[in-house]
C-alpha cells in the first residue's frame, strides 16, 4: 500500500481477478480491508427461454405461449370465502 507499505491480512476467500483498489478502514471491532476487483465476465452458456405469466380476472392465468389456465370453480369459491 502506498504510504503504508506491506499490509498483512487474513485471506477468507481467493481473490479472482486484478485488484483495482483497496480501502482500509478502522471500525469499532478492528481494521478492515475491502478490495475492488476487475474480473472477466463469463456469459452463461445454458440459458432457458423466458416465460411470461399474467394473472388476470377473466382468465386466471395467461402464459406467454398463448395458453390460458382457469381455476376450478371450487377453488374460486374458497378464495371468495377467505376474503
Amino acid at each position: 500500500m502506498p504510504k503504508i507499505g506491506w499490509v498483512r491480512f487474513r485471506d477468507t476467500r481467493p481473490l479472482r481477478g486484478k485488484v483495482n483498489n483497496a480501502t482500509i478502514s478502522l471500525c469499532p471491532n478492528g481494521w478492515h480491508i475491502a478490495f475492488s476487483l476487475a474480473i472477466e465476465h463469463v456469459a452463461p452458456t445454458n440459458i432457458a427461454p423466458a416465460v411470461g405469466i399474467d394473472r388476470g380476472v377473466a382468465n386466471t392465468l395467461a402464459l406467454s405461449t398463448g395458453e390460458h389456465i382457469s381455476v376450478p370453480a371450487s377453488l374460486a369459491d374458497l378464495d371468495r370465502r377467505q376474503r
